[in-house]
């Protein structure tokens, strides 16, 4: 396996890691990961819907602590259920 698609799958492992621990601390019920990009490399993208007693800014200040170095803040979107 090349050392980048190595170095992607372990990133992918990271954050998903990340939103699996925000989801078992009641933060968020559900999350949704993209890639985006191209040729020039991929860029992840988390959409995720707080959980019922948490207030949406609240959760998304959370990930974006949670998920920093791994996904850019302007790319973590928190939606209310």
């Amino acid at each position: 396996m090349p050392l980048q698609e190595a170095q992607q799958i372990n990133h992918q492992q990271s954050i998903f890691d990340r939103l699996e621990a925000a989801r078992s601390a009641g933060v968020i019920s559900d999350y949704l990961l993209k890639w985006r990009g191209g040729p020039g490399g991929f860029r992840p993208k988390v959409t995720a819907w707080c959980a019922a007693t948490t207030a949406g800014d609240l959760a998304r200040d959370h990930l974006v602590l949670l998920l920093r170095g791994l996904v850019g803040a302007t790319q973590i979107v928190v939606l209310e259920e």
